[in-house]
Parts: C-alpha cells; sequence; structure tokens
C-alpha cells in the first residue's frame, strides 16, 4: 500500500472498501476522509446497509450533534483568534496613551482568550488513533487494531 500525504483522501483513492484494515494505522488514518456522516452512510452502504438507516442511527445516537459541535468549536477558535488580533490593536492604543488600568485589563482579557483558543485548538488538532474513554468495547478495539498495526510494522522492517 503507498504512503499518501495527508491531503489526500479516502475517496479519491481507488482502494477497494474491504481494505480498510491497511489505512487502519496511527500513521495512515489520516488519509482517511473523516466528520461527514454521508461518508459513513455511504462505506456501510458498500456492506447493504440503507443510507436512510445509517443516518437515523447516527442522528439516534447523537453522532450528528457531536460532528456538529466540532465543526462550531472550530469556528469558535477563529472567532476567538479574531478578537485576539482585535484586543492586540486596543492593547497597542492603551499602551500609546498611556493607560495603566486599560493596559493591565486587555492584558487580562488576552490571556484569557489565547488560553481558551489554546485548549480548544488542542481538542480539535487531538489525534485520531483513540477511543472515548467511557466506552470499553471501542477501547478494546482500538487496542486490537494498534496490535495487528504494530505487527505488520514489524513484519515490514525485517
Amino acid at each position: 500500500m503507498p504512503t499518501l500525504s495527508r491531503r489526500d483522501s479516502w475517496h479519491r483513492m481507488s482502494t477497494p472498501m474491504l481494505e480498510y484494515q491497511d489505512l487502519l494505522t496511527p500513521e495512515l488514518i489520516w488519509n482517511i476522509e473523516q466528520n461527514k456522516p454521508s461518508l459513513v452512510a455511504k462505506d456501510l452502504q458498500a456492506f447493504g446497509v440503507p443510507t436512510e438507516i445509517t443516518h437515523s442511527v447516527l442522528l439516534a445516537r447523537g453522532v450528528y450533534k457531536w460532528l456538529s459541535v466540532r465543526r462550531q468549536l472550530i469556528k469558535l477558535k477563529n472567532i476567538w483568534k479574531a478578537r485576539i488580533v482585535e484586543t492586540l490593536a486596543k492593547l497597542k492604543e492603551a499602551k500609546r496613551e498611556r493607560n495603566d488600568y486599560e493596559v493591565g485589563y486587555l492584558r487580562g482579557y488576552l490571556k484569557a482568550y489565547e488560553e481558551c483558543r489554546g485548549e480548544v485548538r488542542a481538542l480539535c488538532h487531538s489525534e485520531r488513533w483513540q477511543a472515548p474513554d467511557f466506552d470499553c468495547q471501542a477501547q478494546v478495539h482500538l487496542r486490537g487494531l494498534t496490535k495487528h498495526a504494530r505487527r505488520k510494522e514489524a513484519g515490514n522492517k525485517v
């Protein structure tokens, strides 16, 4: 299996659906397009699951919501970035005017925005190779995939 750049996506690849296993490694998982219920529906349709059923289950189980929340977090991160830029401009003006109270206030305000944005950014950029901490079955599955990927990697190095 060729190594793909992170910008390549699953649907652009000519790899058959059943070769997911070849891409399920911590390094290659980034090559699979993500975050759209329609992608999951398309994948499961290849196994005979009707698209309407997949969409209904994803909606009922809250997957739609959390994919939407993820997008909202990304947008919020960008809003905070704009507010940081705006606050920096105000801080520069307050310094120029020698308004010590305003400078102190804006520094605190800036620090809070930077901390919040950094924490949300870390969540948005976290590893894809993880399972929810409250889902034991998902954790067991991920551990099994990890072992499989390590064995395969060790076999390729020999």
